[in-house]
């Protein structure tokens, strides 16, 4: 239950559906909310986010005009902005945008520029990138999975245990990270722990699709 009269309100809701991964539903909401609420910056921003991680979703360029207009100078336009163009299929727009992004303090930008990076295939500055995010925001779950599986595709696992373990417990809806420590507790001989994680990894991903 929220105040719908309330933009915090509003933006706490938005917040934890997408660090749930509800993906579908905070965007459902963000798009409520920034009808109600157009010159809320933050709200704009979670809009912004919710759009890029639903696949069909085309509000990406709604809400990174919304951004502008809330919030001219701020650099969160620039994560949005990288958003738009990493949807887009425009990689070195938007590496350049979460640089900028990233250069002024937004930690989320560092978190998507290590993605670019390990795509493709640059692990030392995806690492750097990880664990500046990291160091910013030690709670932050996907975060703890991008570094867990990096540690884990160069076979440091006490390093990707201790990080796959609290992405597991920051996002326990994630089938990435079930598949991932799935993988790890098998590596590690834990063969029937391990298998639990990758049956929940399955039952998870089937309920995505």
């Amino acid at each position: 239950q929220i105040d719908p009269s309330n933009a915090d309100s509003w933006e706490s809701l938005i917040g934890a559906l997408i660090n749930m991964r509800e993906f579908p539903q905070a965007l459902a909401e963000a798009i409520r909310a920034q009808k109600m609420f157009p010159d809320h910056a933050d709200i704009q921003y979670l809009f912004a986010l919710a759009s890029y991680h639903v696949t069909e979703s085309p509000l990406g360029g709604v809400a990174l005009r919304n951004l502008r207009e809330a919030e001219p100078l701020s650099p969160r336009i620039l994560l949005a902005e990288g958003l738009l163009h990493r949807k887009e299929g425009r990689t070195e727009e938007a590496t350049t945008a979460f640089r900028r992004a990233a250069e002024q303090g937004i930690a989320d930008a560092r978190v998507l520029l290590g993605i670019l990076y390990t795509e493709n295939g640059d692990e030392t500055a995806a690492e750097r990138e990880f664990r500046g995010a990291e160091r910013a925001n030690p709670q932050n779950g996907q975060v703890a999975l991008e570094l867990g599986r990096l540690f884990l595709s160069r076979g440091q696992l006490a390093e990707a245990r201790l990080r796959l373990e609290k992405a597991v417990l920051a996002m326990p809806n994630s089938p990435v990270a079930h598949y991932q420590i799935g993988l790890l507790y098998r590596r590690l001989g834990q063969i029937e722990k391990g298998n639990t994680h990758l049956k929940k990894h399955r039952e998870l991903a089937g309920s995505v699709q």
